[in-house]
């Protein structure tokens, strides 16, 4: 039905929306980064566990554990972010920048 569909985009905001879906790509591709950087962090530990085991490499563990952890977290957080942005204004014809107060507050701090 047709009548359900909204107005058709401009050209400025065709541009704007392909800006945000190639932003969106790179946010899965880097959440895809993160996720081989855990595969490999978790396999250095392990290594690390069963072969070199004392208390400086112990400490070395954690820190290296609760490093990569931070990192996948941010990362994913900063990809379903940039995901839900563009996917609501493609989809739903919603800005959920001006639909909901403060929720690009945190885009500079997101997007680096």
């Amino acid at each position: 039905d047709h009548s359900l569909q909204s107005q058709p985009f401009t050209c400025d905001e065709l541009i704007d929306l392909e800006f945000q879906f190639y932003e969106a790509n790179f946010a899965v591709a880097e959440a895809y980064e993160a996720f081989c950087l855990s595969l490999f962090g978790f396999l250095a530990i392990n290594y690390i566990q069963k072969h070199l085991e004392d208390d400086a490499l112990r400490s070395m563990r954690r820190l290296l554990f609760n490093g990569v952890t931070a990192f996948v977290v941010v990362t994913l957080v900063s990809s379903i972010y940039r995901l839900a942005l563009s996917w609501s204004q493609f989809r739903l014809h919603v800005d959920l920048c001006l639909a909901v107060s403060g929720f690009c507050a945190v885009a500079p701090m997101i997007k680096g």
